[in-house]
């Protein structure tokens, strides 16, 4: 697990805490990176943890995926003299919202490579495409887990209108970014329509970034070097 000031942040699979490796602190940007194992297939989720019981103020941890904004999750104040139990001093995000009234868990995939396979299955059909239009279609921060914790105000209520593209992540072979593992989502689920808490931040960068870079086990040290 990353620590950072009473910030506590790891990638949840199978109910365990990942193991992190080459761990790095960056004080002047109030950043912690790492490097974590995926499995493709496995199912996770992003925790974060405040170990300030005094804590009077909201918090929202922000969950970028591959460079795409996956959503948020908030961090309620806690009352005074009110016991700082597990629950009230962790949030967990493991879904994205990908319609109004539908959710997907969060997956580590195979990444799609153009250049190499031509041909894709889209709803129900072969189509051809450019694997020209890939080849520096790799966003900067693909391979990346980040969390990035802002204290907050509630500033009302609303329903669910920030959506996550169901599609997956398609780069060229020849990128240089392209690595194996990318971020993918599960089975979709239906759910009622979603109420979220809308925030506003405080301050001008985070409390705190927590960037889990994944690699397929036994890959991340060539990656870090």
């Amino acid at each position: 697990m990353l620590s950072y000031g009473t910030l506590r942040a790891c990638i949840r699979v199978d109910g365990q805490a990942l193991e992190s490796y080459g761990i790095e602190t960056f004080p002047e940007e109030n950043k912690v990176t790492c490097w974590i194992a995926s499995e493709a297939g496995k199912t996770f989720s992003v925790v974060w943890q405040d170990i300030n019981h005094a804590r009077q103020y909201h918090q929202t941890g922000d969950v970028t995926l591959d460079g795409v904004h996956g959503g948020g999750q908030l961090m309620r104040a806690l009352s005074f003299n009110e016991p700082p139990t597990y629950q009230r001093c962790t949030a967990e995000f493991k879904y994205v919202n990908t319609s109004m009234n539908s959710i997907r868990p969060l997956t580590f995939s195979r990444l799609q490579l153009t250049g190499q396979f031509h041909l894709l299955l889209q709803k129900c059909a072969h189509i051809l495409i450019d694997e020209d239009q890939h080849l520096n279609s790799a966003h900067a921060e693909l391979g990346e887990i980040s969390l990035a914790i802002w204290p907050a105000n509630v500033i009302g209520m609303g329903f669910q209108r920030k959506l996550v593209s169901p599609k997956g992540t398609i780069v060229h072979e020849r990128s240089k970014k392209a690595s194996s593992h990318c971020v993918g989502f599960g089975e979709e689920i239906r759910v009622p329509p979603q109420q979220v808490i809308n925030v506003a931040r405080v301050g001008i960068i985070p409390t705190a970034t927590f960037v889990f870079r994944y690699r397929p086990f036994g890959s991340y040290a060539q990656h870090s070097r």
